[in-house]
């Protein structure tokens, strides 16, 4: 939708481009590129991010990289891996972790105990070693 807004005219193009909110709802989706594009034009802006049974690639540790700006991340049927969980996240508020198709090899330590805004917490179908 986004793409198509940017190509009505020069000045709708420069709205949408610019305006980081219509930029922070990511997904494990489109490609890489795109979402690359996603986090560096949504700015500083809280990011939503919904992922789904897609392998760990460099484009999830650019997402764990933005986890101080997480208000939502919902993770579904994928592997194991710390960037699901990496340092603070002190924007937070809904973290869902369901039918992981790998456990943590570790003790995980959620966000360095650091998510004051949590507010759901939501942790099903996990292996346990």
């Amino acid at each position: 939708m986004l793409s198509v807004l940017s190509r009505v005219c020069a000045l709708w193009r420069e709205v949408v481009c610019k305006t980081p909110s219509f930029w922070t709802e990511i997904s494990s989706d489109p490609p890489d590129q795109v979402i690359m594009m996603q986090l560096a034009r949504s700015n500083d802006a809280p990011l939503s991010v919904q992922w789904y049974s897609r392998s760990e690639t460099p484009i999830l540790e650019a997402i764990a990289n933005n986890a101080n700006r997480w208000e939502t991340m919902v993770a579904h049927s994928c592997r194991w891996t710390s960037s699901l969980a990496p340092g603070p996240a002190p924007l937070l508020k809904k973290f869902v972790l369901k039918n992981l198709v790998e456990s943590p090899s570790e003790q995980v330590h959620l966000f360095h105990g650091h998510a004051p805004r949590l507010q759901e917490l939501d942790i099903r179908a996990i292996p346990i070693p």
